[in-house]
């Protein structure tokens, strides 16, 4: 677990590097932190790291937007801007901000999720400023968090998707 916190920790601040020279470094970091051949490649503000155990695409920046092969049945409100993106093998990390207030979107995202075929497993709300919400359809598993700090702030969405060979095992 510390390996894979300082693999996403040295991808993030190399997101922002532009010299070659810093990409050797951090994969001789990343190598020695994980014990596996890691290779990275940065084109813009993203950064793919590759293993033998597959590979990590990690973007973000005022540039970030969904990948090409994020689901079209999972829950999205109607106005975000993507923060972040991290895909692992067969699954995908986003980051969203949202005008908004949490209970407004948490409703929305059960009703859209719900129309979608995806069956309920779990719903938790911590106060009028968090929720999180989990689901699973087809072999696939979908968690919708919620957190936002008041009045007027952005609410900071998080979707975490699994696809169907990765949620099995």
């Amino acid at each position: 677990m510390r390996g894979m916190l300082l693999v996403c920790c040295v991808a993030l601040a190399l997101a922002g590097c532009k010299q070659s020279a810093e990409e050797t470094l951090a994969e001789a970091a990343l190598e020695k932190a994980t014990g596996h051949k890691v290779d990275l490649d940065k084109d813009g503000e993203s950064v793919t790291i590759k293993t033998e155990e597959g590979e990590m695409k990690i973007s973000g920046g005022d540039n970030a937007q969904l990948p090409a092969s994020f689901p079209k049945d999972v829950y999205l409100p109607a106005n975000y801007a993507v923060e972040s993106v991290m895909e692992v093998n067969k699954t995908q990390l986003i980051a969203l901000k949202a005008p908004g207030e949490v209970a407004k979107l948490y409703a929305d995202a059960r009703t859209a999720m719900e129309k979608e075929g995806w069956k309920q497993t779990m719903a938790m709300q911590g106060s009028a400023h968090d929720g999180l919400l989990a689901y699973e359809k087809e072999g696939r598993k979908a968690t919708v968090s919620f957190n936002g700090e008041g009045a007027g702030e952005p609410v900071s969405i998080g979707l975490q998707v699994l696809a169907a060979e990765t949620a099995a095992q």
